[in-house]
């Protein structure tokens, strides 16, 4: 279970030093942002063939988006045994770039007067895990949102051919202690977005998937980006098939990532989904302060986390916000300066030759 839904701690730790070199990580350093998109976009795809001439990458898409427009760019295969090029608006598994999605919905409820940012978890629940020292009637939604909560990661002893329901996975957490008192510190847990998906659907009466597209998907337009139903394995086309360790991981059970990072989309609708945050589209102006209310994240120089969205300071004076995450088999970042975006997907899993230096090294040719 944690392969599928692991924290990324050790991915954000190579983020922070690769995002302070912003634009110099890896063979993607080239022309500036202020060259222009097009520029730009040829910087990111010299530093994508680069990866994948180095045998670093097996392919990959980057989306660069302004006010002015869009570049798409792609790499690389999408199919080794076919040896099918890397398919341009390809669906990925984002894994936990899910977690912006989940607070979004969260903070538009408590816009609505439905949950309080600062109220127990457990004024709203019943059946919440109930391990040692977990005490939900203490845990608070933003204490949720920002992985304050102490909950119990959860464990690696699941069935991983089988789905699980929301409440299953939970239960999972029930013989575990707590990670600390609520409030004390912050460690990356993905049992807290786990909740807040079960949290969703239990003040609204509604399934996850359904309030996405009701408040998110429909409404932006994100037609590239769905959340898949436990037992649909297979990716929507196009898609790469994804690589771990060389071996081809592309079917897998949604249901163990669930509301912490089962969804699938785009880098175009990521783009268009994170300008969009950022630009107040899609919670208030108050609530997107508070979601850009950080906390710092331990052993991670520089790097914030606030309700859902991460602060990555880069050296060239920009404030940049966005999410990470991996799964098998595949890689997902996306990121905004505010003025220009960039997503970046890549058909293969952490712990093979690509880190997360080269990956921001891209990011820093697009908006530094």
């Amino acid at each position: 279970m944690t392969h599928t839904i692991r924290p990324i701690a050790a991915l954000l730790a190579v983020l922070a030093l690769g995002l302070t070199g912003c634009g110099t990580v890896g063979p993607a350093a080239g022309p500036s942002a202020g060259d222009g998109l097009p520029a730009t976009a040829a910087a990111l795809r010299l530093g994508l063939t680069g990866l994948v001439d180095s045998g670093a990458l097996v392919g990959g898409e980057a989306v660069l988006r302004d006010g002015n427009g869009a570049e798409d760019v792609t790499a690389g295969l999408g199919d080794r045994e076919t040896g099918t090029p890397y398919p341009m608006g390809a669906h990925s598994r984002i894994a936990s770039v899910t977690k912006m999605f989940t607070a979004s919905i969260v903070l538009q409820l408590v816009h609505e007067g439905t949950l309080r940012l600062d109220g127990p978890v457990g004024g709203y629940l019943t059946g919440l895990p109930h391990g040692e020292g977990v005490d939900p009637g203490r845990i608070t939604v933003r204490q949720l949102l920002r992985h304050q909560s102490g909950l119990p990661e959860l464990p690696d002893d699941a069935d991983p051919a089988r789905a699980y329901t929301p409440r299953e996975l939970l239960a999972l957490t029930d013989a575990l202690p707590a990670q600390f008192p609520p409030g004390e510190r912050m460690v990356y847990t993905n049992t807290n977005y786990v909740l807040a998906g079960v949290l969703i659907e239990q003040v609204t009466g509604h399934a996850y998937a359904d309030e996405l597209a009701r408040r998110i998907t429909g409404p932006l337009g994100l037609s590239g980006t769905r959340f898949p139903k436990p037992g649909e394995r297979a990716l929507p086309g196009p898609a790469p098939r994804g690589y771990q360790d060389g071996v081809d991981v592309t079917e897998q059970e949604p249901s163990a990532l669930y509301s912490s990072g089962g969804i699938v989309s785009t880098a175009a609708d990521l783009n268009r989904f994170l300008t969009a945050l950022l630009d107040g589209e899609v919670v208030p102006a108050p609530l997107l302060d508070a979601m850009r209310e950080t906390v710092p994240m331990p052993d991670v120089p520089g790097v914030g986390y606030g309700l859902g969205l991460m602060r990555l300071p880069v050296s060239c004076g920009k404030t940049v916000w966005g999410q990470a995450g991996d799964v098998p088999g595949f890689q997902t970042m996306t990121a905004t300066d505010g003025e220009r975006s960039v997503s970046l997907l890549f058909n293969q899993g952490p712990g093979e030759k690509l880190g997360p230096g080269q990956l921001l090294g891209l990011v820093g040719t697009a908006l530094c």
